[in-house]
């Protein structure tokens, strides 16, 4: 997830809806420093806070280009087809994947 691109969108739909930091804050239960902190990145928020947040707008609307769905799902898939392996089979598999990375890098 990109914090500073969510916190980007938070900050814009505040201003749309014309309120401060101080009053947001206040409507979700959350203090003025910790908002200012996630408007900018460089504090995560729950998920709890985030539903709070997006009062008016989707959570979509919010966290749209923040996360790379194809990738998360790729990378599940990663960890659910491994998870059963014992150690040594999944230094073979990172093996695998390491010899055929740079067949893969030439076909781009």
């Amino acid at each position: 997830m990109n914090y500073y691109e969510l916190g980007t969108r938070i900050r814009a739909e505040r201003h749309k809806l014309g309120l401060t930091l101080e009053k947001l804050s206040e409507i979700v239960g959350i203090s003025e420093p910790y908002l200012g902190h996630i408007e900018r990145g460089e504090r995560k928020l729950s998920v709890e806070t985030l539903i709070k947040l997006a009062s008016g707008v989707t959570v979509d609307s919010l966290v749209q280009d923040s996360v790379n769905i194809e990738q998360d799902v790729e990378e599940n898939q990663l960890i659910h087809l491994t998870k059963r392996l014992t150690p040594k089979q999944k230094r073979m598999v990172v093996d695998l994947v390491r010899a055929l990375l740079p067949h893969l890098e030439n076909e781009s």
